[in-house]
Protein backbone atom coordinates (compact mmCIF):
# COMPACT_ATOMS: atom_id res chain seq x y z
CA UNK A 1 0.00 0.00 0.00
CA UNK A 2 1.30 3.44 -0.88
CA UNK A 3 1.41 5.28 2.45
CA UNK A 4 1.38 8.64 0.66
CA UNK A 5 -2.22 8.14 -0.51
CA UNK A 6 -4.95 9.76 1.58
CA UNK A 7 -6.85 7.27 3.75
CA UNK A 8 -10.08 8.04 1.89
CA UNK A 9 -8.48 7.01 -1.40
CA UNK A 10 -7.29 3.70 0.02
CA UNK A 11 -10.68 3.00 1.63
CA UNK A 12 -12.49 3.80 -1.62
CA UNK A 13 -10.16 1.52 -3.53
CA UNK A 14 -10.77 -1.29 -1.02
CA UNK A 15 -14.53 -0.73 -1.20
CA UNK A 16 -14.48 -0.83 -5.00
CA UNK A 17 -12.45 -4.06 -4.94
CA UNK A 18 -14.88 -5.63 -2.46
CA UNK A 19 -17.94 -4.66 -4.50
CA UNK A 20 -16.35 -5.94 -7.71
CA UNK A 21 -15.33 -9.22 -6.12
CA UNK A 22 -18.82 -9.84 -4.76
CA UNK A 23 -20.44 -8.89 -8.08
CA UNK A 24 -18.20 -11.43 -9.80
CA UNK A 25 -18.98 -14.13 -7.26
CA UNK A 26 -22.72 -13.54 -7.57
CA UNK A 27 -22.60 -13.59 -11.38
CA UNK A 28 -21.03 -17.06 -11.32
CA UNK A 29 -23.40 -18.57 -8.77
CA UNK A 30 -25.61 -21.22 -10.34
CA UNK A 31 -29.11 -20.06 -9.56
CA UNK A 32 -30.47 -23.59 -9.99
CA UNK A 33 -28.23 -25.15 -7.34
CA UNK A 34 -27.25 -22.26 -5.09
CA UNK A 35 -28.70 -22.08 -1.61
CA UNK A 36 -28.45 -18.27 -1.81
CA UNK A 37 -31.55 -16.42 -3.04
CA UNK A 38 -30.58 -12.84 -3.67
CA UNK A 39 -33.26 -10.18 -3.90
CA UNK A 40 -32.70 -7.12 -6.05
CA UNK A 41 -29.53 -5.59 -4.64
CA UNK A 42 -26.73 -3.15 -5.20
CA UNK A 43 -23.01 -3.83 -5.01
CA UNK A 44 -22.80 -1.61 -1.94
CA UNK A 45 -25.45 -3.69 -0.17
CA UNK A 46 -23.52 -6.90 -0.83
CA UNK A 47 -20.33 -5.26 0.44
CA UNK A 48 -22.07 -4.19 3.66
CA UNK A 49 -23.41 -7.73 4.17
CA UNK A 50 -19.89 -9.12 3.71
CA UNK A 51 -18.19 -6.61 6.01
CA UNK A 52 -20.75 -7.10 8.78
CA UNK A 53 -20.54 -10.90 8.54
CA UNK A 54 -16.75 -10.96 8.56
CA UNK A 55 -16.75 -8.65 11.58
CA UNK A 56 -18.54 -11.35 13.55
CA UNK A 57 -16.63 -14.27 11.98
CA UNK A 58 -12.99 -13.09 11.94
CA UNK A 59 -11.57 -16.63 11.77
CA UNK A 60 -12.79 -16.74 8.16
CA UNK A 61 -10.05 -14.24 7.26
CA UNK A 62 -7.72 -17.26 7.47
CA UNK A 63 -9.71 -19.07 4.76
CA UNK A 64 -10.16 -18.41 1.06
CA UNK A 65 -11.95 -15.14 0.40
CA UNK A 66 -14.74 -16.82 -1.54
CA UNK A 67 -15.72 -18.94 1.47
CA UNK A 68 -16.35 -15.92 3.68
CA UNK A 69 -18.20 -14.15 0.88
CA UNK A 70 -20.42 -17.15 0.16
CA UNK A 71 -21.20 -17.75 3.83
CA UNK A 72 -22.04 -14.07 4.32
CA UNK A 73 -24.50 -14.17 1.42
CA UNK A 74 -25.94 -17.50 2.57
CA UNK A 75 -26.47 -16.09 6.06
CA UNK A 76 -28.18 -12.95 4.77
CA UNK A 77 -30.14 -14.44 1.87
CA UNK A 78 -30.90 -18.13 2.39
CA UNK A 79 -33.33 -19.75 0.00
CA UNK A 80 -36.58 -20.89 1.59
CA UNK A 81 -36.75 -24.58 2.47
CA UNK A 82 -38.46 -26.63 -0.20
Amino acid sequence: MDTTEPVETVELSNANYCMGYLDGLVSFMDKATSRVCLPAHTSATLARVYVLYMGTHPKLFDEEQKLGAYLALLDAYPCPAK
